[in-house]
């Protein structure tokens, strides 16, 4: 079985989500566009993780308490929460 009728297997049963204003793409471009949003989400996340524990390991070099450590590490969660709650950052978009 090749690729493309694999994505076309997978459309079919689960139904890949399409953006509302382009209802008629074909499953691989549905898929593509759909893989390209979930590697967008891993980086966002990954990056923020990283961020957290830079942050982290920088308090721990100042020798900040601990209270003031869990602070430093809400920051990155806030940023990434902040830009994943954004309607307008959303790629997929459903109508009514």
């Amino acid at each position: 079985m090749g690729f493309r009728a694999r994505v076309e297997r997978i459309d079919a049963d689960y139904f890949i989500p399409r953006p509302a204003d382009e209802s008629d793409l074909d499953s691989f471009h549905a898929a593509t566009r759909f893989l390209r949003d979930v590697s967008r989400g891993g980086t966002l996340l990954l990056s923020s993780s990283v961020a957290g524990y830079l942050f982290f390991r920088s308090g721990q070099m100042l020798q900040s308490r601990f209270q003031w450590m869990t602070f430093v590490l809400m920051e990155p969660l806030q940023w990434h929460w902040s830009g994943s709650l954004n309607p307008s950052l959303w790629p997929i978009r459903t109508t009514a």
